[in-house]
């Protein structure tokens, strides 16, 4: 990463110690309030035990007053421990806004030391502030989670260069010091100002300067200066390049002074990824053959191992090997960047359950608080009516004790934490699967799910046309039907012609195909036919390659036996002699047979396939992954239509019922923006799927689907057992408070220990 230094702009070279840096769970600050708190709490519980109570007397207005100093050790805690609880609650009251678990808190504890209960205050501060610093570093966990796993931002892009270029330009490398030189000399550019009227030079002055070192070489010292002043008040140019000092001791000039921001590099652009780099712009892989860590955007954690011509993208880390990558699209414009958009976006969706509860908290506190006030004022007034006793102080004690207790059992940490961090668990561990839940609101629609309806091509299918028959005519080999075919296709970049070549290569060995390639090349009268095939001259015979029309001049004449497959056909013809036919297809991807029984297995009632293709390839692809239906031919516009139809069928006898649609191509994003819940293949998926749908596979792997509606299913499982856990619990020690078997230590413990056990069964949501 280059950083630019303010004194004198010089650039230098910085490292990512990413992997050495790790944020803090806990915020310093609330830690040491918490220690000195829990140190006071201490000294306090110490000298209330002594034999001999230590009091401090203080003479005011002519009378004495005298407190124990253990009370004002507890004082000491409650102000360490509730400071920032004190200060929130003051800043709701300025904004109109009372009752929260603030209010509750620091009244409670009030109410405590007016009792006389110095302990049982301080206990209920410290114990409070202790729960929300375990709390909170379980949300930092849990957003590490995520955060950990979009840690895709490149900080830096080194640049490539030639180095044919290099050594022209910088000359050769020592063999000492790996440093360039050009004769061992380096030289030393200096630029000053050319001469104004005060007598100091403002133009261009070219030196060029060299010393010799101990390894016997001369190294370069280039340094540069920007507007410095001089005594006649004009501004002076001096340009000093500062160079890496070497096993030497001198200084060589930068290796690394090709490194820039991503945002300045242009689509395009050669770039250098060393060794334990992480790869900052999506592109192409134009030189070595390196392995990759793609875990941060797959959540696979075997490396990927990519030769040249291999796509990778920003995020994979270079795992060994010097990667040359051309860059195919713009910093914004990465798949890391798209993700980390999604990630941002989908903090902010909240479900269903987190704003009923979060609804539930402003109206339920109030409510409490009424509570409390009732059963500490009520209940005396009601007694000394019925018994005609005497009001006093006394009466009142033990019923504003049970009101205190009421008031601390009653807060509503547990649940309106422990519910979003569920859900935030929940996006963060099927984020580690490779499954980008864009908001908590489409999990609970995904634990709901019933049926799936899936695109053919790049959900179910490869998506990549792969050659299935090669059947030569009698006449002629099977080599002989490749060989010809191989320099029939040579010119065509159409994917089938790409498919053929491709497995034509993979046959056979490189010394044939580059005599293939020879022979391609002298080739005459070549031309190709959009959509219908290719014709050129080889050894003064016609040379043809395409569909049965084209060849053949018929549709219908050919073989019945090659009529019968299902694939796109090329026929070849030599000479006016027919050749062979190679049959190309699409192939069904090796995890979906497997993720249509996992949804089966976890309960999705309906499975259908709607695709472009023909019907008898529609059927066949259906019939082998045991779909329950199959609708073929069909246009983007008569997907949405009959996506529709499945949806309001399904709703019929359950309107809860989520209908899932699962695509990859830009025609499906109207669909996907039509279902309950899109989920799009976002290895190969279009922008405009990935854009339309809410939930993003990012490995293009469809047994993803399944584990995605497990994870949102345990998800959910665990938010309504915290809501349960905590809604039991509160009522049970809240009958106890009121009628006076809870005391005070109770009630912290039940609070505090309430919250952190939904706190930690949230966490189970990352699994």
């Amino acid at each position: 990463m280059a950083c630019s230094c303010m004194a004198c702009n010089h650039i230098h070279e910085t490292h990512n110690h990413d992997e050495h840096h790790h944020d803090s769970l806990w915020n310093k600050h609330d830690i040491i309030r918490f220690s000195v708190a829990a140190v006071f709490f201490i000294a306090g519980i110490i000298l209330k035990a002594a034999a001999e109570p230590f009091k401090i007397t203080v003479q005011f207005g002519g009378a004495s007053y005298s407190i124990a100093l253990s009370s004002l050790l507890f004082v000491g805690s409650w102000l360490a421990a509730g400071l920032e609880v004190i200060q929130t609650l003051l800043k709701t009251i300025g904004k109109g806004s009372i009752f929260d678990e603030n209010f509750l808190m620091t009244f409670a504890t009030l109410g405590a030391f007016i009792l006389g209960e110095w302990s049982e205050g301080a206990a209920v501060m410290l114990f409070y502030n202790l729960g929300e610093l375990l709390q909170a570093a379980a949300v930092q966990q849990s957003r590490r989670s995520i955060t950990n796993l979009m840690d895709l931002r490149p900080e830096f892009v080194r640049l490539y260069r030639n180095p044919a270029d290099s050594a022209s330009e910088y000359g050769d490398t020592h063999d000492c010091c790996g440093h360039e030189d050009d004769d061992h000399h380096h030289s030393h550019e200096h630029i000053h100002a050319e001469m104004c009227e005060c007598g100091y030079e403002h133009g261009e002055h070219h030196h060029t300067h060299s010393e010799n070192c101990e390894c016997g070489h001369e190294h370069s010292h280039e340094h540069h200066h920007e507007h410095e002043e001089c005594d006649c008040e004009h501004e002076h140019e001096h340009t000093h390049n500062h160079t890496e000092e070497c096993c030497c001791g001198h200084h060589h000039g930068d290796a690394d002074s090709n490194i820039v921001a991503p945002e300045e590099v242009p689509i395009g652009t050669l770039i250098l990824v060393k060794p334990g780099e992480k790869v900052p712009l999506d592109g192409i892989l134009v030189e070595g053959a390196c392995s990759f860590d793609t875990s941060s955007m797959t959540g696979e954690s075997v490396p990927r191992f990519i030769e040249a011509g291999g796509t990778v993208l920003a995020g994979f880390v270079n795992t060994d090997g010097l990667a040359v990558i051309k860059t195919t699209v713009a910093a914004e414009n990465t798949a890391a960047a798209k993700m980390l958009q999604l990630v941002e976006h989908a903090q902010d969706r909240k479900a269903k359950t987190e704003r009923l509860i979060s609804s539930f908290a402003r109206v339920y506190t109030p409510i409490v608080t009424i509570g409390a006030v009732v059963l500490a004022l009520l209940p005396p007034l009601v007694l000394s009516a019925v018994h005609g006793g005497p009001l006093s102080w006394n009466a009142f004690v033990p019923w504003i004790s049970r009101g205190l207790v009421f008031l601390v059992i009653s807060c509503p940490c547990a649940f309106v934490i422990s519910v979003p961090l569920g859900y935030f668990g929940g996006l963060g561990g099927a984020a580690k699967k490779g499954i980008l839940i864009k908001g908590a609101d489409f999990i609970d629609s995904l634990a709901k799910t019933d049926s799936v309806v899936f695109d053919k091509t790049g959900t179910l299918t490869a998506g990549v046309l792969t050659v299935q028959h090669i059947l030569p005519a009698e006449q002629f080999s099977t080599e002989e039907l490749l060989e010809l075919a191989y320099i029939a296709e040579y010119h065509s970049g159409h994917p089938i012609a790409v498919a053929i070549k491709g497995a034509i290569q993979g046959q056979l060995g490189k010394e044939k195909i580059a005599i293939f390639e020879k022979e391609a090349a002298e080739l005459r009268q070549y031309t190709e036919k959009a959509g219908s095939g290719v014709k050129m001259l080889r050894n003064e015979q016609e040379l043809a390659a395409g569909s049965a029309l084209f060849i053949f001049g018929d549709a219908e004449k050919q073989l019945a036996s090659i009529a019968q497959i299902e694939g796109t056909k090329v026929f070849l013809s030599y000479g006016g002699r027919y050749v062979g036919c190679i049959i190309c297809s699409d192939s069904i991807k090796p995890q979906s047979a497997q993720a249509i029984r996992e949804l089966r297995g976890v309960g999705v009632g309906y499975l259908e396939m709607l695709t472009g293709d023909t019907k008898r390839t529609g059927e066949k692809i259906a019939a082998e992954l045991q779909l329950d239906r199959c609708s073929s031919e069909l246009l983007p516009h008569e997907k949405v239509a009959r996506f529709e139809a499945i949806s309001d069928e399904r709703k019929k006898g359950n309107a809860r019922a989520v209908c899932v649609f699962v695509g990859d191509g830009i025609n499906d994003a109207p669909a996907l923006a039509r279902a309950d819940v899109g989920i799009a293949m976002g290895g190969i998926g279009s922008d405009a799927a990935i854009e339309a749908a809410d939930v993003v596979l990012m490995t293009d792997n469809p047994q993803l689907i399944p584990q995605a509606i497990k994870s949102a299913r345990f998800t959910r499982q665990i938010v309504k057992q915290n809501i349960v856990m905590s809604f039991v619990v509160k009522i049970a020690f809240l009958a106890g408070g009121a009628l006076g078997i809870i005391g005070l230590w109770a009630a912290v413990f039940a609070d505090v220990g309430v919250a952190l056990l939904a706190v930690c069964n949230s966490l189970r949501a990352r699994r």
